[in-house]
């Protein structure tokens, strides 16, 4: 369920024209290294039936150049490879000035700092565009919902922040959550169709936010998958969220257990920072 907190989601083209920079930098880098240590010459090259010659112009004004027998074309396949780096190092090195240039405009242009660059005095009576993380969050989380009941047996679990959760996994998964500033509602109810297209309240484990893309991520837990008959429904579940465009590694994540292979911390971290950082 998406929500118009705002009218523009946070531009993220910065962050790509930096990562694309700092590799560029780093071929550039590479290729100038290689190119200090390239063989020197020029190479002719001559189809001669079914295979390619070569010959090595190491003279001004020589056209013909010296023959390069199969055993020493690896002199050729260097020289070339040093003209092809030559030309590319060119296109690089253009392409990273572009970038510098366009990121530099880009930072200066762009809706936060066009905010940022405002008073306090006018920033108080302002409604920005596109809400601050913090904002952003808080909006998000005042959203109010019914929650499920938690009685019995499950009512003896809570995270760090006090949220009645139904196991010590869940318990695991939500102070994970927490400790990451991952905002997230705890059996937060969606609609969902059916196998019979009947809709039908689904109460998600955890309905968590992406800040950063404004993506909104379910995570089930499924905590007891060696007993045979939770393991089916598990199954179910997970069909059911395909059938309504809950795809796994889009907006639909989780994770498995069985008694001999409890949820791992490790797992949890590399879940989150994958999908919802």
């Amino acid at each position: 369920m998406k929500y118009n907190f705002e009218e523009l989601s946070p531009e993220h083209l910065s962050d790509d024209l930096e990562k694309r920079i700092v590799l560029l930098e780093k071929v550039i880098g590479d290729k100038t290294a290689v190119l200090n240590k390239a063989p020197v010459g020029r190479i002719r090259c001559v189809k001669h039936k079914n295979h390619v010659e070569y010959y090595l112009l190491s003279k001004k004004g020589d056209n013909n150049g010296k023959y390069l027998s199969r055993a020493n074309d690896f002199l050729a396949r260097a020289i070339i490879q040093r003209d092809y780096n030559r030309k590319i190092l060119k296109l690089l090195k253009k392409e990273w000035s572009v970038l510098r240039q366009l990121l530099k405009i880009y930072n200066q242009n762009s809706t936060e700092h066009l905010y940022e660059t405002l008073s306090n005095n006018r920033r108080d009576v302002i409604t920005p565009i596109t809400l601050s993380r913090e904002s952003y969050i808080q909006k998000w989380l005042d959203v109010e919902y019914k929650h499920k009941e938690i009685s019995g047996l499950h009512g003896q679990y809570f995270s760090i922040k006090g949220l009645p959760v139904r196991s010590k996994s869940e318990v695991i998964i939500a102070d994970t959550l927490d400790y990451y500033g991952i905002p997230f509602r705890y059996e937060f109810p969606v609609i969902m169709k059916n196998e019979h297209d009947t809709y039908i309240d689904f109460h998600p484990d955890f309905y968590c936010l992406n800040v950063r893309s404004r993506k909104e991520i379910i995570w089930e837990h499924f905590g007891m998958m060696d007993d045979k008959d939770y393991c089916e429904k598990a199954i179910h579940k997970i069909k059911l969220y395909e059938k309504n465009g809950y795809y796994t590694g889009d907006k639909f994540i989780f994770t498995l257990e069985t008694a001999a292979h409890p949820v791992t911390a490790k797992e949890l971290e590399l879940k989150i920072t994958k999908y919802l950082l």
